[in-house]
């Protein structure tokens, strides 16, 4: 082709480099870019890529694993929980045996209560307390004589009758001997076991609305007794 002007310019525009010209002017528009937000979960992220294989696993592997619960912790609890069940009834069980029997006598007295504790000790297959109220007792056919079979012997006998509601245990009797002018001239206790033929009746107690016969035999002490009184103690 033929060399022309024109041509030649172009040449020069390919073959001269391009040369870059700093303006100073430029410094002064430049403006800081606002640094990015990372995040730390990036940043740890970013580590763990950066990390070789190797090491990444050896982390994993420092990490220690949760803690075990303790051995007795993982245990069943079912069969204590049933014990001190069991426990804490009969504990109750037995106090309230021991205020029944601290306040027996206020129950056996008391109409309301008294069936049902009769009804526990039936069940329980034991006896009825046993309380006494010597203004339910009374003394019936009361005699004194000579007894006849012993010599300077007397033989009291009555008939004890228990008025109240309730089973009562047998008294203490107390025989006494005065002259005319009322002055005691003899006097003694005697237990149920003397005036009762057996030991096992005084044991059970007088029944409620029950009588029974008594016999006590005391010596004669002579011609200046001439009355006697017996009085449940």
């Amino acid at each position: 082709m033929p060399f022309t002007a024109d041509t030649a310019s172009d040449a020069e525009r390919v073959l001269v480099p391009h040369t870059h010209t700093h303006d100073p002017r430029m410094d002064d528009e430049v403006t800081t870019a606002p640094a990015a937000t990372i995040e730390p979960q990036d940043t740890m992220l970013a580590l763990h890529n950066t990390m070789p294989e190797g090491a990444a696993a050896t982390a994993e592997d420092d990490v220690a694993p949760p803690a075990a619960a303790p051995v007795f912790a993982n245990r069943p609890h079912g069969r204590w929980t049933l014990l001190w069940r069991l426990l804490v009834l009969l504990l109750t069980l037995a106090l309230v045996a021991q205020v029944g029997w601290l306040l027996r006598a206020a129950l056996v007295r008391n109409a309301v209560t008294r069936p049902w504790l009769l009804d526990v000790c039936r069940v329980l297959a034991v006896p009825p307390p046993q309380v006494r109220d010597l203004a339910l007792l009374r003394l019936d056919a009361r005699d004194i004589r000579r007894h006849p079979d012993v010599p300077d012997a007397l033989l009291i006998s009555a008939t004890l009758h228990n008025a109240a509601p309730w089973t009562q245990p047998y008294p203490l009797l107390e025989v006494r001997l005065s002259d005319l002018a009322g002055r005691a001239v003899a006097a003694r206790v005697f237990a149920p076991t003397t005036y009762l033929p057996d030991a096992a009746l005084a044991a059970r107690g007088l029944p409620p609305g029950a009588r029974a016969a008594i016999s006590i035999e005391i010596r004669d002490p002579g011609r200046q007794a001439v009355a006697f009184e017996i009085v449940p103690r």
